[in-house]
């Protein structure tokens, strides 16, 4: 590398001149930070109009219902900030179930804004929750008493989990809640165990058909469809597998999903295109929600 000064420049002076350069830099830069003037502080926050201050205090933390709590943003949307603040705010509304539910409701859950109906669960349903972030759906299931025989609560990200264990110790009937701690590329279910498969807004079936001018990586690929054929493994023949992409699901990049993907996915997994229930769009809506309730059967 070239010298930064002529060579006639003694290299042992450069030495000694440098470094007291460079102090003599830090050392006004302090001084010029001491003599600044210091922003003004910013004023507390003031509660809701909506709100009495001390109403706003006490308010319960809000219960995120996505999957790895620990991602959300502290007080977004006023929700816990992480898996302590959860656990801690579900186990403080202990003996009030329509409490937590509405913790969960006002978390954004997009399974408690949801019409059970067209799921057809009845109290022998067998139900997998796949992708089951926080319990927003099995939460909602005791809470209201719908019956049914057991429930696995499916999901990847074991802190999640957790959220989901600290509300099954405080409702009722909670035993019939099973977690899983499931793999990207397997459900880790039972095999013919389950009659209704759920998935509410996850990436499971969302594969790019080859003229959709779409790559994904190859193992991403091939791990969407052994997850797939996990859950074509675990279904009875008489199973239903709802998978919905509700309208309050934000289009996030890369998480585009046509519901033509979908089905085609699960068409290559061995399932067969039941119904499409029509979503018809809350005014306002941004159409690139992209929003869909498919319902598939096993094939064959």
């Amino acid at each position: 590398m070239p010298e930064t000064l002529p060579p006639p420049f003694p290299r042992r002076l450069r030495a000694l001149i440098f470094p007291a350069l460079a102090g003599l830099s830090v050392a006004v830069a302090a001084l010029m930070g001491a003599c600044s003037p210091s922003p003004p502080a910013a004023p507390p926050a003031a509660p809701s109009a909506h709100q009495p201050a001390a109403a706003a205090a006490a308010s319960p933390a809000r219960i995120v219902p996505t999957a790895n709590p620990n991602s959300v943003a502290p007080n977004d949307r006023g929700a816990a900030a992480n898996t302590a603040d959860a656990m801690q705010a579900i186990r403080a509304l202990s003996g009030d179930p329509q409490a937590l539910l509405e913790a969960y409701r006002q978390g954004a859950s997009r399974a408690t804004t949801l019409d059970l109906t067209p799921f057809g669960i009845t109290p022998a349903s067998v139900i997998a929750d796949i992708g089951s972030g926080t319990g927003a759906l099995p939460v909602r299931l005791l809470v209201e008493g719908t019956p049914f025989a057991r429930l696995y609560a499916v999901e990847t990200d074991a802190s999640s989990l957790d959220v989901l264990g600290a509300a099954l110790e405080v409702l009722p009937d909670s035993e019939r809640v099973e977690r899983v701690h499931s793999r990207l590329d397997d459900a880790s279910l039972p095999p013919a165990s389950v009659d209704r498969v759920i998935v509410i807004d996850t990436g499971v079936g969302c594969l790019p058909t080859a003229d959709s001018g779409v790559a994904l990586p190859p193992m991403r690929v091939q791990a969407g469809e052994r997850m797939l054929a996990s859950i074509r493994s675990a279904v009875t023949p008489d199973a239903q597998v709802h998978v919905l992409r509700p309208w309050n699901a934000l289009p996030v990049p890369p998480r585009r999903c046509p519901k033509e993907w979908v089905v085609h996915a699960f068409d290559q997994a061995g399932f067969r295109l039941l119904d499409d229930h029509p979503q018809t769009p809350p005014e306002g809506a941004d159409t690139r929600h992209q929003a869909f309730h498919l319902v598939f059967a096993p094939a064959g």
